[in-house]
């Protein structure tokens, strides 16, 4: 790996501009065949929709032979909605592990932020009175109901939450009435528990609020 900024002019470049913004046919690109990275079909149709609503607000970065380095959702919406063309930066002079690295790198630091729910909820909030769809967003409407306020009293929501760097590990945060969350607790037990190589460990936390 280099120093500096691949690509860009100076000290560690090749002089060109690496900001300029090119007009590709979607003909000449390709995504990476080992992007660990997935979309679902309901993903790439919210891309659409929203790509629909404001245009290409971030275009694509390929390298010099059209290989996808960042936007590969994109891609696929305008697949979808049958786009001729798309806007690119070209990453000029970078080495295949450069590439690959960042293909990685441009999902996962995203990823490590997180939300103000509070200051989610009220905008959330003043958007859908102005009319705006919360799933033009991205939002489910679990998540709709649960940052608005909406969720009932019976609802039980189900989080997955990644915990420290073992990928292999994680845990269920089970929250609604505790008749709910034993039900679930219970459901989700006998689901995967004839899972080979998987172990279930049930417990609760109280918090002294």
């Amino acid at each position: 790996m280099t120093t500096g900024i691949p690509g860009a002019p100076g000290p560690g470049g090749n002089g060109q501009d690496p900001h300029k913004v090119e007009r590709w046919p979607l003909s000449r690109l390709r995504p990476f065949e080992r992007n660990p990275r997935e979309h679902s079909k309901a993903q790439v149709e919210q891309i659409a929709a929203s790509m629909e609503e404001w245009g290409w607000t971030i275009p694509l970065l390929v390298d010099e032979g059209g290989m996808i380095l960042a936007g590969a959702g994109r891609f696929k919406a305008a697949q979808l909605r049958g786009v001729p063309d798309a806007p690119v930066i070209v990453a000029r002079g970078w080495s295949e592990e450069q590439k690959r690295a960042y293909i990685i790198a441009d999902n996962k630091l995203s990823e490590n932020s997180s939300w103000d729910e509070a200051l989610l909820s009220l905008e959330l909030d003043d958007l859908m009175q102005a009319g705006v769809d919360p799933a033009m967003m991205g939002l489910s409407d679990g998540e709709v109901k649960r940052l608005t306020g909406e969720e009932s009293a019976g609802d039980v929501a189900v989080h997955e939450i990644e915990t420290g760097p073992v990928r292999d590990e994680f845990w269920l945060s089970i929250r609604g009435p505790l008749a709910q969350q034993a039900d679930a607790l219970a459901k989700l037990q006998t689901v995967m528990k004839d899972l080979p190589g998987v172990t279930v460990e049930l417990g609760t936390t109280v918090l002294d609020l």
